[in-house]
């Protein structure tokens, strides 16, 4: 959504929601009322996410999901902006990597360097060239929501009083 010009800013009331018989509800069967998109995602508004994947349309969620490195089948239904396709947790890892990379995609690796005994090296990692998959402005906007998860959200249990920290919880029916 934000690659496709809606703001954090930007309101949506958060209220029933049926999609072809699908009503997706939040934890607890909670009701917000108008809120932010950025208060949506920080406390895990299910029916606001799911709406606004109707809005964007779900082609559009999955293309966001391939350039921040999902790799896996994702299936194209209502539900999943709300994380209901497996994904591998190296996928996932890779995904916020790209986020912390300033929109970079970051391509995860396990070995950087193999030698002998005698120190000659038989293969030494190549820094891949960094490339932009997620644009400066629109990561810098996901970034900051997926902080206030983290400072004001449903992931304030992570907070750490010395250290900034931005990620996202999951809550699904």
């Amino acid at each position: 959504a934000v690659e496709n010009g809606i703001s954090p800013w930007d309101t949506r009331d958060d209220g029933p929601v049926d999609i072809d018989g699908w009503q997706p509800t939040n934890y607890g069967h909670r009701e917000y009322g108008t809120v932010t998109l950025a208060s949506a995602l920080a406390h895990s508004i299910n029916t606001v996410t799911a709406g606004l994947a109707q809005e964007v349309g779900i082609k559009t969620v999955i293309k966001a999901a391939r350039s921040a490195g999902i790799t896996s089948p994702l299936e194209a239904n209502a539900s999943l902006a709300l994380g209901t396709s497996e994904v591998t947790p190296l996928e996932l890892t890779a995904a916020y990597a790209t986020f912390a990379s300033g929109g970079m995609k970051a391509e995860p690796y396990f070995v950087t360097e193999v030698e002998d005994s005698r120190g000659h090296i038989y293969y030494a990692r190549k820094n891949a060239t960094p490339v932009r998959t997620i644009p400066e402005d629109a990561n810098m906007d996901l970034t900051a929501m997926l902080y206030d998860v983290v400072l004001e959200g449903t992931g304030h249990a992570a907070r750490l009083p010395d250290r900034e920290a931005a990620g996202k919880t999951g809550t699904t029916q």
